[in-house]
């Protein structure tokens, strides 16, 4: 029977849970349930920089065997096209079935600066994340692609609580890796200026700090009693839903160039809290305006602060807005995403 090779980052017995690790945890959690122990290798790829020899021989020992037939590539763009070039010499000798899930958008933009080169994608099975994504990567000509939106594995169900029209004060999140790109500045500041003659938002920031920002960030909120930083939150456990599900905001002014669609808006949506996002990369595919979240202009602080005003003068559309994210996170479902995938396998 052929065998299933997963080669992603997934960061095996460690804390850590960006973007690819997060959705490649899920993914392997999945096929455990699906697949026999027997027939599934697994390629952490994650730091492969730190063991590149081991990865190295790994990825090679199942290229060139016979019996690893079926390939799931989960990667950012440099690591798959890395991949996808050794791929290249040894199909020469064996053909795989390549499964490529692409992660984070970046892909179309290193295609038209040429930093990959389209003759390494044309015999494998793609996989984009949103239709927009898609639509981009068929204008290289690349019609081996299909959509099959970021995933979430998780039996959490949410409590519909009423919200007040006029409560006091917003409590929001940030919840991504902390850095300027992410929008940590722009958020610390609109914060600010609206909070100078009385608290009307609070934030609570989780997520990995970028090493060479750390210092700069706790500059800015120590001295904030609006402001506290919370560390990591594993959402591959369905009971830490409960904390997001306590916030009625997630703030995301992103302008971060590899933004994909972000595993982070849809596990506010699992939680109920709608999200206030930038009009960057593929935000718009999975946030619809006034239903599950607001969209404001991309690196444009009055745009943030403006949109920050309007949900404070309207915070009676937070309780619509919550639920409508319930109802779509419903789409963001594994099971629903890859089962017949899986099937189609074994």
């Amino acid at each position: 029977m052929n065998k299933i090779t997963l080669i992603g980052g997934i960061a095996i017995g460690t804390e850590i849970y960006g973007g690819e690790v997060i959705k490649n945890k899920i993914l392997l959690r999945f096929l455990k349930g699906k697949i026999d122990d027997s027939r599934l290798t697994i390629i952490d790829t994650f730091e492969w920089q730190k063991h590149l020899f081991v990865v190295a021989f790994k990825i090679l020992f199942v290229l060139l065997s016979r019996k690893h037939k079926i390939i799931i590539l989960s990667c950012f763009t440099t690591g798959a096209y890395y991949f996808l070039k050794v791929y290249k010499v040894t199909s020469l000798l064996i053909k795989k079935d390549i499964y490529y899930f692409i992660v984070g958008g970046s892909l179309p933009d290193y295609l038209a600066v040429g930093k990959v080169k389209l003759k390494y994608y044309n015999e494998i099975q793609m996989f984009a994340e949103s239709n927009h994504i898609r639509e981009k990567l068929l204008r290289f000509g690349i019609n081996n692609i299909s959509v099959i939106p970021n995933w979430k594995g998780y039996n959490f169900t949410p409590v519909e609580k009423p919200r007040k029209k006029d409560f006091d004060k917003i409590k929001a999140l940030s919840y991504s890796r902390i850095c300027p790109e992410k929008g940590t500045d722009l958020t610390i500041e609109a914060v600010n200026r609206i909070n100078a003659e009385s608290v009307r938002i609070e934030v609570d920031f989780y997520g990995d700090i970028q090493s060479d920002y750390k210092k700069i960030f706790y500059d800015k909120i120590s001295s904030k009693s609006y402001f506290d930083y919370k560390g990591r939150i594993d959402l591959t456990i369905d009971q830490n839903y409960s904390i997001l599900a306590n916030y009625d905001l997630m703030l995301f002014p992103t302008y971060y160039f590899g933004e994909g669609i972000p595993g982070a808006i849809i596990d506010c949506y699992i939680a109920g809290v709608p999200v206030l996002a930038s009009d960057w990369n593929f935000n718009k595919d999975v946030i619809k305006h006034k239903e599950t979240g607001l969209i404001f202009e991309a690196q444009n602080f009055d745009s943030f602060y403006k949109t920050l005003i309007y949900i404070i003068e309207n915070k009676g559309l937070i309780e619509i807005m919550s639920k409508n994210c319930i109802e779509t996170a419903r789409n963001f479902k594994i099971d629903l995403l890859l089962n017949d995938f899986v099937l189609n396998l074994t």
